[in-house]
């Protein structure tokens, strides 16, 4: 008996719809191989004075990520940056959870990742230079990645949160000398006035 090309295409329809539901439901602890994640152009400490910068100021941090994996089956890196457990403190929505798609930690609004790579073939590593734009909030860092296969399956993780943290200051939106100009022209605009009811109250002819 012939088979359907709509049955068929329901078929391979509803497989790739298991595989994308086991790869959202994917856990760290699942995760058994293992990338080294580092930050070298930062200082490597996580306490004490942290490396800074400024989001949109063109500073820059420097990722390393190395394995000893085989990489034949790798397809992509995602790197994605993570709040350390001081900007974590008070703020339940940046919880740490045990499952890739919903750890909040390593998520914010205007920033889902730094950036998924194609991961060289052949290869046991690869760098990447991040400068944090607008989006970023303000906060004290550390960087993950994970390694997937071409059908979005989890084969490595790491990150540098034992060797490294950092911390990015917000983007301030109106330059600093723009606000001191404003404050100058508003007490210079008060002076006037004050001024001309002074020389109001002086001057008025008498009745």
């Amino acid at each position: 008996m012939p088979i359907s090309p709509k049955r068929d295409f329901h078929r391979v329809a509803a497989l790739f719809a298991i595989l994308a539901v086991a790869s959202a439901n994917t856990k760290y602890k699942d995760v058994k191989g293992v990338l080294d994640v580092s930050t070298p152009s930062t200082k490597q400490i996580t306490t004490g004075e942290l490396s800074t910068m400024t989001a949109a100021s063109g500073e820059n941090v420097t990722i390393t990520v190395t394995t000893t994996e085989n990489t034949a089956d790798w397809s992509t890196v995602t790197l994605r940056l993570c709040y350390a457990p001081e900007s974590q403190k008070d703020r339940k929505w940046r919880k740490t959870k045990d499952n890739f798609k919903k750890n909040t930690q390593c998520k914010q609004p205007g920033l889902a990742k730094i950036a998924k790579l194609d991961w060289p073939t052949g290869t046991t590593s690869l760098t990447h230079t991040f400068k944090p734009d607008e989006n970023v909030a303000e906060g004290i860092y550390f960087v993950e990645a994970f390694a997937q296969d071409a059908n979005k399956n989890y084969l490595a993780k790491g990150n540098s949160k034992e060797k490294a943290f950092f911390r990015i200051f917000a983007w301030e939106a109106v330059d600093s000398g723009l606000i001191a100009a404003a404050a100058i022209l508003s007490a210079l605009s008060w002076t006037s006035l004050a001024a001309y009811w002074v020389k109001d109250l002086i001057f008025k002819p008498s009745k």
